[in-house]
């Protein structure tokens, strides 16, 4: 009862010393040989960059910089396990509590300003205002430099304002890029130099041991495959292809789902709930040795596709283009499947009618359509 009411208060004040506290923990700058490289969006966001973390630490433009990374806590384990060696030294924020918990917030806020980078990147399409729009204002640094916003956060007025904040923006001029390919743009802007990396990759051996991976869990509830429909996918693979695992992953926000799924499965004796039970770094390992994954459009595809493994990505269509369909000259591994109605209209139309959000349910995705390609993927 405390710590909500605590919470509370604190995100209240916050929220109401906002515009006050960059002024009062502003790092000021000093010339040095240090570079700030922060996200703090989402893992799959960080996946579909991360690959480039190597090209930037050996170019010729950062060889004798010494680089920190800012990120969120939430993909501190992979970071670590994959990506820690290409950094100075590494900080992390927990999200949530930075928006709720007042000292915690200013915790973070006196750690940016103990640093003198002078220069600091995000290199985010989408920049989020209480995040990373936040914590660029914090900095007196030689050169702010980030992506030209687009607007599935912002208005147009706020974009420009935000653009401001910044002195060197990076323009991608293709809209209808890929995520992997935009990020690619950035850093090939950032250094001045073409860089040969054509799709996002784990470097860890492949394996298969005849499983299938189930990731039933969203955020969004319209863009959340039913758990009745996973149940029947996962019946006809259990009834047909007997020598095959089933193992059900996700967070602990998924335990209910997957177990609204086991409800209506009739023979569990192949499968393995894992709902809630793996780390970050175990759910890669499990996508890596799996002959398939079947996921609503998370992170799962973004490792799996990390990974050469196969996946049946089912998506409402939001951010057409932007993050899925996966395109073959990244993956030939993914297959997106949408509402049948998708298939009427042309990718302009659905990249001009989706680009940003989808209020399509994704319900209308039928179990067949999912077998069908299950078939395809295991014949």
């Amino acid at each position: 009862m405390f710590l909500k009411v605590y919470y509370k208060i604190s995100a209240s004040i916050i929220w109401r010393l906002r515009k006050i506290l960059p002024h009062i923990f502003l790092n000021f700058h000093r010339k040095s040989n240090k570079v700030l490289i922060y996200r703090l969006d989402a893992i799959g966001d960080y996946i579909l960059f991360r690959n480039f973390f190597q090209c930037i630490y050996e170019s010729l433009k950062y060889q004798d910089k010494e680089l920190f990374f800012l990120g969120n806590i939430e993909y501190q384990d992979a970071f670590n396990k994959f990506d820690k060696q290409f950094f100075k030294k590494c900080f992390w924020v927990d999200k949530k509590l930075f928006y709720k918990d007042l000292f915690y917030h200013i915790k973070i806020l006196f750690l940016i300003r103990k640093y003198s980078f002078n220069e600091v990147i995000h290199p985010v399409f989408s920049r989020e205002r209480d995040y990373g729009d936040y914590f660029i204002k914090f900095f007196r640094t030689g050169e702010k430099i980030g992506f030209e916003t687009d607007i599935s956060i912002y208005s147009e007025v706020e974009a420009k304002a935000s653009n401001k904040y910044y002195n060197v923006l990076i323009k991608d001029v293709y809209s209808n890029n890929f995520e992997f390919i935009r990020n690619k743009f950035f850093v090939e802007k950032l250094l001045n130099t073409s860089i040969n990396i054509s799709a996002p990759a784990f470097n860890i051996k492949k394996e298969n041991n005849n499983s299938i991976v189930i990731f039933p869990g969203k955020r969004d509830v319209f863009r959340r495959w039913d758990s009745i429909k996973f149940s029947k996918v996962i019946n006809y693979i259990l009834i047909n292809y007997s020598d095959i695992k089933i193992i059900i992953v996700g967070g602990n926000t998924d335990i209910e789902i997957a177990n609204k799924i086991l409800i209506n499965v009739s023979n569990t004796n192949n499968l393995i709930n894992l709902c809630g039970k793996t780390t970050i770094i175990e759910l890669i390992e499990i996508i890596n040795r799996t002959n398939l994954v079947i996921s609503n459009e998370t992170v799962a595809v973004h490792i799996a596709a990390s990974t050469n493994t196969n996946c049946i990505c089912l998506s409402n269509g939001t951010h057409y283009f932007r993050f899925n369909p996966y395109p073959s000259s990244i993956s030939k591994n993914i297959i997106t499947l949408y509402p049948d109605f998708f298939d009427s209209m042309s990718k302009d139309q659905l990249f001009q009618k989706y680009r940003y959000f989808s209020d399509v349910d994704i319900n209308l995705i039928i179990p067949q359509k999912v077998i069908n390609n299950v078939k395809t993927i295991l014949k």
